[in-house]
């Protein structure tokens, strides 16, 4: 089981190596979307559902962008032997070993982003299935 996520994740790498700059720029656009969009329309009972479908989807691929920066910062400071290995060995390790490869060459702007990822990606996936989920008032 540990070793198909990992031959998965490295699927997701490979096909993000050619689309990684559009899905990174989806997924800020489909960001501000949410904000400027999505967050008024909270205030609005039926569409929280939708909100929810939106918040949940944005964090699948806030969390794919996340794994696909953190490969490049791995490949780019450390080399793409040590990325690779990494992703075979399973996506959770890739995280922080690129984490770890920024605080010691003191990219630090990138440091926080990749937290910031890391932060975003689950509370918008589980905040989406809490909207989805949310009982309905009659």
């Amino acid at each position: 089981m540990y070793w198909t996520l990992g031959l998965i994740a490295a699927g997701v790498i490979a096909l993000m190596t050619f689309l990684g700059d559009v899905v990174v720029a989806i997924c800020a656009i489909s960001f501000l979307f949410l904000l400027l969009i999505g967050l008024p329309l909270l205030l609005y009972k039926p569409a929280r559902r939708f909100v929810g479908y939106a918040l949940a989807w944005w964090g699948l691929l806030s969390l794919s962008c996340l794994v696909f920066q953190s490969f490049k910062v791995v490949a780019a400071f450390n080399g793409r032997t040590e990325a690779v290995v990494a992703i075979c060995l399973g996506v959770l390790p890739i995280v922080p070993a690129a984490l770890w490869v920024a605080l010691q060459n003191g990219e630090w702007k990138l440091f926080f982003v990749l937290l910031l990822y890391m932060l975003a990606s689950p509370a918008a996936s589980f905040g989406g299935l809490h909207l989805i989920e949310e009982k309905r008032e009659h």
